[in-house]
């Protein structure tokens, strides 16, 4: 019989630690739709763990609390340089909701940055083949465009892409 009250305190003592773990997290983010909204759960380290149950209640706390700044890292690449994330001092908000938590973020993402200006020049030996010579107008950010790091790659790559296929193997 004593075995069986060691074996049942040792089993309860197993199970203790499950009460400090948080139970699984909801995220919502309100205020952008699409890729914004899209890119913004990609890139946020507290919906990556919704799922978690072993994640503990100060951990969740901690990843809330970078969430502001990854939702700004995330909005960067579409032009998006001040976006805003309101509630509880500008963390969003995390509750207790029965048995899980819910963490919500309001996001404003500003205005977005817009391409003024577009200067492509080609120099070296490439300078005067016609295959190079009108880049610029095949560019996929244009004046007055909003800033998008994606097409601003991509169109680099074309660049390179088109030199290489004109025999430039050097052009950088």
């Amino acid at each position: 019989m004593a075995a069986f009250f060691r074996h049942l305190w040792l089993l309860s003592l197993l199970l203790l630690p499950s009460a400090a773990f948080a139970a699984p997290v909801t995220v919502i983010v309100r205020g952008v739709d699409g890729e914004l909204h899209k890119n913004i759960l990609a890139s946020l380290s507290i919906a990556q763990q919704q799922e978690a149950a072993q994640l503990s209640t100060g951990q969740l706390r901690r990843l809330h609390k970078k969430a502001p700044e990854q939702i700004a890292a995330a909005l960067r690449p579409f032009g998006y340089y001040v976006a805003e994330v309101n509630n509880n001092k500008g963390h969003g908000l995390l509750e207790k909701r029965g048995q899980g938590w819910q963490a919500v973020y309001e996001v404003a993402a500003g205005p977005p940055v817009r391409v003024d200006s577009v200067r492509i020049e080609i120099s070296g030996p490439g300078k005067a083949h016609e295959a190079l010579k009108n880049l610029q107008a095949g560019f996929p950010l244009q004046p007055g465009s909003q800033l998008n790091d994606a097409a601003y790659e991509k169109g680099k790559k074309n660049i390179l892409a088109k030199a290489f296929a004109a025999g430039y193997i050097l052009a950088k």
